[in-house]
């Protein structure tokens, strides 16, 4: 029961890192395609 309480709490995490990412990614994208223009 621990083991799957674990494993949501572990996939929550990767769902807030990877939108997180995202965000930051597309910022970098931003900067890039704006900085060089």
């Amino acid at each position: 029961m621990s083991m799957e309480v674990a494993m949501n709490r572990l996939s929550d995490k990767l769902k807030f890192a990877h939108s997180w990412g995202l965000v930051f990614l597309m910022g970098l994208e931003i900067q890039v395609h704006y900085g060089v223009n």
